[in-house]
């Protein structure tokens, strides 16, 4: 028998689990649309703006996300990418 069946019932509900919070992860942080045609947009920002856009265009994220993270039906999703920016905003105000 393959591996697969060595496996308990519980064991495979947690590694599905573990799946699907690993693929909503990167969908929060590294969305694919993000890396279109193998360039990501935020890490390319991030190169090209200085602190205060930076800090301007984290900001308009944060906002954006929270005001309407209950309204699209992925409100947990919205509130993490949320986060991301309100970490990469406090990041550049901490790097002072």
């Amino acid at each position: 028998m393959g591996k697969l069946n060595s496996y308990s019932p519980e064991e495979l509900r947690e590694s599905k689990a573990a799946y699907d919070k690993r693929k909503e992860e990167e969908s929060v942080l590294a969305p694919a649309h993000y890396h279109s045609g193998g360039v990501d947009v935020i890490k390319f920002s991030e190169l090209q703006f200085s602190s205060d856009e930076l800090k301007g265009f984290h900001r308009i994220n944060v906002i954006k996300y929270i005001t309407r993270y209950d309204k699209k039906g992925t409100p947990l999703q919205d509130l993490q990418k949320a986060k991301v920016y309100l970490d990469k905003l406090i990041e550049l105000e901490e790097s002072k």
